[in-house]
């Protein structure tokens, strides 16, 4: 399914709501889908002070962004907080300073750029946050 206006116009206000907030970045988990295979990273819940964001991997390989109070139900699943690994450690304890969706040519929305930083002019912890196969893949920039 290609993205709607209305989808993205969705993620756009979340991501500009948590820019302006001023709030750091407290906590980072995921949620995996866990089967025979390897576990599927399949949502993220980033927490900025009391409010929260998930990060979902739809299986038209888009992704969604919304606010709310709890991981998708998953069948078979795993909680894991990663705020000790990288990328996620050198963004806990800072605001999301700057955002970007991204549209790949066939209008899917399938990822997101985060820059964690006081201001524009000390150095950002990016990273780029994207849906592949139906998984969310993370990766530093």
């Amino acid at each position: 399914m290609i993205s709607t206006d209305s989808e993205v116009a969705s993620a756009i206000g979340t991501l500009r709501s948590l820019c302006s907030s001023d709030e750091s970045l407290t906590g980072v988990h995921a949620n995996y889908f866990v089967h025979d295979g390897p576990a599927i990273l399949a949502e993220l819940r980033l927490t900025f002070g009391s409010s929260s964001v998930f990060l979902n991997a739809r299986d038209d390989d888009s992704l969604q962004i919304r606010s709310g109070d709890g991981f998708l139900e998953l069948s078979q699943h795993s909680a894991q907080c990663l705020d000790s690994e990288l990328p996620w450690r050198d963004a806990v304890g800072r605001p999301l300073l700057w955002a970007w969706i991204m549209i790949n040519q066939q209008g899917y929305f399938d990822g997101v750029q985060l820059d964690f930083a006081e201001s524009s002019e000390t150095s950002a912890t990016r990273i780029q946050i994207l849906v592949i196969g139906s998984t969310i893949k993370v990766q530093e920039r």
